[in-house]
């Protein structure tokens, strides 16, 4: 989706959120969307919001750059008692003060536990210090295997399609 296919869709009906993928390791959509999101008011979901478990998983082959952010996690979440994953949902749960749009992660579970400990992210409360530390490592869309085939490249989440006829 661009910036274009918004404005146009959204001024054949008002947009009620747009979802894409938005985390600590796919930073793009802030680039790309989010500013005339938040111009038109409309609501983000954040999918993939621990970057397919790339921002929580340990042992697995280096991407560039995130070895600086997983450090910055881990030591985020030892300092408040809780999982890097929390810590890296916290963020984009953080997401919504630092642009003026209301953001909804939309996290993938596996257990009830996971899910718990996904819904306990929502209170955890990140100071400017902790916001400074996670934003400082590399901006991405920039570790690769975050991506899916097509993400961030494929026309919408709704069809243009139509939008582009009528407009």
């Amino acid at each position: 989706m661009t910036e274009a296919d918004l404005r146009r869709a959204h001024a054949v009906h008002p947009v009620a959120a747009l979802q894409e993928q938005w985390s600590l390791a796919n930073r793009d959509f802030e680039r790309r969307l989010l500013p005339t999101a938040a111009e038109l008011g409309i609501p983000v979901v954040a999918h993939s919001p621990n970057g397919h478990g790339l921002l929580h998983r340990n042992g697995e082959a280096a991407e560039p750059g995130i070895e600086d952010t997983r450090a910055a996690l881990d030591e985020i979440a030892e300092e408040h008692g809780t999982t890097a994953g929390q810590v890296a949902l916290a963020w984009v749960h953080h997401r919504e003060r630092v642009h003026g749009v209301p953001v909804v992660p939309l996290p993938g579970t596996t257990s009830v536990s996971h899910l718990h400990m996904n819904t306990a992210a929502a209170e955890l409360s990140l100071s400017g210090e902790e916001l400074r530390r996670l934003d400082a490592p590399p901006r991405p869309g920039d570790f690769a295997r975050n991506r899916r085939p097509g993400d961030n490249d494929r026309p919408s989440r709704f069809t243009t399609h139509d939008i582009r006829r009528e407009g």
